[in-house]
């Protein structure tokens, strides 16, 4: 029964170690879904601050983010996301801060997926002011302490003059975000799980 269990493990292992490496020439399988949204679906994350001039960190933080159930809204099935809600749709991934008093999103952000090719612009309208966010997305790898993600896709979305890097690894996780107009300034994933936080 040992050998076994060892064996079935060592398969399960080597099934993930080949799915998740990029051969030369052959396009990997694309997830559903840029980040999936069940409810046994956490993550742990670092929010950090650090002094442009020298480096050095001025604060940390450190928090989790879970899927915590669904809600309905105007029809459509959303996950409950730390304080906000989110929706894997066909053609990309919604993210919004939600008031239920006043049933209005802010602070919305679409991710356009699947990317077809290696980059991708795009618009969308903010539900809440109207205003049209121009988004570029490109592939690349991504380390960061949760490890090093190949093929994570990178979209810099530009609010005014405010532009911001969100980097996910599809069907995973959200891996690290940067604000580009306060250097030093974003969060990075430390740790992922398909249930109670690590």
């Amino acid at each position: 029964m040992g050998k076994r269990t060892l064996l079935a493990a060592t398969l399960v292992l080597t099934f993930v170690i080949v799915g998740c490496t990029r051969k030369k020439g052959v396009e990997p399988v694309q997830p559903e879904e840029l980040l999936p949204l069940s409810e046994t679906r956490c993550w742990v994350y670092r929010s950090y601050s650090l002094d442009p001039a020298t480096g050095d960190t001025l604060s940390q933080h450190r928090f989790e983010m879970a899927v915590k159930g669904k809600m309905l809204i105007g029809g459509k099935e959303y996950a409950l996301l730390g304080d906000g809600v989110a929706r894997n749709d066909e053609d990309g991934l919604f993210v919004a801060a939600y008031d239920a008093s006043t049933s209005r999103f802010y602070d919305a952000l679409f991710f356009r997926y699947p990317v077809p090719g290696d980059t991708l612009s795009y618009t969308f309208q903010d539900p809440e002011t109207g205003e049209s966010v121009p988004v570029a997305v490109g592939k690349g790898e991504v380390t960061v302490p949760a490890g090093t993600f190949p093929d994570c896709l990178r979209y810099w979305v530009t609010r005014g003059k405010t532009r911001s890097l969100f980097a996910f690894a599809p069907g995973l996780a959200l891996v690290e975000v940067r604000d580009y107009d306060q250097p030093g300034q974003g969060m990075v994933l430390e740790a992922y799980c398909k249930g109670s936080v690590p």
